[in-house]
């Protein structure tokens, strides 16, 4: 997921080690994806990362 955000978004993507299957995709301080609500699509996740980048940008 993390080679599709940078190919789709041209943006630095850091992979952060956790334990016990934790995945969650923060652009900033703000949650955008977390597999508790349902494991994304590599494509349902670029979607939900450009639009915080665009809300960060207003």
């Amino acid at each position: 997921m993390a080679d599709t955000l940078r190919a789709e978004l041209g943006i630095q993507v850091e992979l952060v080690p956790g334990s016990g299957g934790v995945f969650v995709v923060r652009v900033g301080e703000t949650i955008v994806a977390d597999k508790r609500a349902g494991f994304p699509s590599p494509q349902a996740c670029v979607e939900k990362v450009r639009a915080a980048l665009a809300e960060q940008k207003d």
